[in-house]
């Protein structure tokens, strides 16, 4: 939606900001949006809005406050982020902090750094909102099929996981959404033969207690997995 909103192609490079973001200052004349989580952006001090198209000037300083609704926002810059910035690897400038690669060396965005932008923005940008954009409460129904391993769980534990209300816990990351409430007995023990994981995946270690698998996880894993929160619900996954 944010490159969208820049007119950028869908899948232009952009920032993901988490909880509180950065103070990024402008050196050219171009356009921005910012979707996502409401972290409470400010142009020079002063409030802007999510979900729609801003002119920023050289010299304008972005900064954001703190989260007021949802943990996670996305910025899209015209012309989109310059390869020479984030160079290409395997088809993504998408960062990869555990392996250390993609993105700028691999790792996160630091005082003093400067991302070359594709292109300043150009008299013919048109100005776009999204109407009813999404409003990310503190309590979130995310649906789920269950699988591909629910068949390592008795009926009793499938309607403990779909029936009660979970809190996030303060590990939670880019990897996995742990989650603290009623835990989730296993049949038999909750190892398996290690398998693909989806983006969604709902693990259940020996502990009992779910975790849900997010953009960092790992390719594959050896936990029970009782089921899988559908792609639909991602974006609210995300804000988690």
């Amino acid at each position: 939606c944010a490159n969208l909103l820049v007119g950028n192609s869908p899948h232009e490079a952009g920032l993901e900001v988490t909880l509180y973001g950065p103070e990024l200052r402008f050196y050219d004349d171009l356009v921005i949006a910012i979707t996502g989580a409401d972290l409470d952006p400010k142009i020079n001090d002063i409030k802007i809005d999510n979900w729609e198209t801003i002119r920023v000037s050289s010299g304008d300083v972005l900064s954001f406050t703190g989260p007021l609704s949802g943990v996670r926002s996305y910025v899209a810059f015209s012309g989109g982020i310059n390869e020479e910035t984030a160079p290409s690897i395997l088809g993504s400038m998408s960062t990869y902090i555990p392996s250390g690669f993609g993105g700028m060396n691999g790792r996160a965005l630091g005082v003093g750094d400067k991302l070359r932008i594709g292109g300043p923005s150009s008299s013919d940008i048109v100005y776009r909102s999204l109407k009813n954009p999404p409003n990310y409460g503190e309590r979130f129904v995310l649906r789920v099929i269950y699988g591909p391993h629910d068949d390592m769980f008795g009926k009793d534990t499938l309607d403990t996981l779909t029936r009660s209300a979970y809190t996030v816990a303060l590990d939670s990351d880019r990897m996995g959404c742990r989650l603290d409430g009623p835990r989730l007995d296993h049949l038999n023990g909750a190892d398996i033969i290690s398998d693909g994981n989806a983006f969604g995946a709902i693990q259940v270690p020996g502990d009992g207690l779910p975790l849900i698998l997010l953009a960092d996880r790992g390719t594959t894993g050896g936990y029970t997995k009782i089921a899988t929160v559908i792609s639909a619900d991602g974006f609210l996954l995300a804000q988690l």
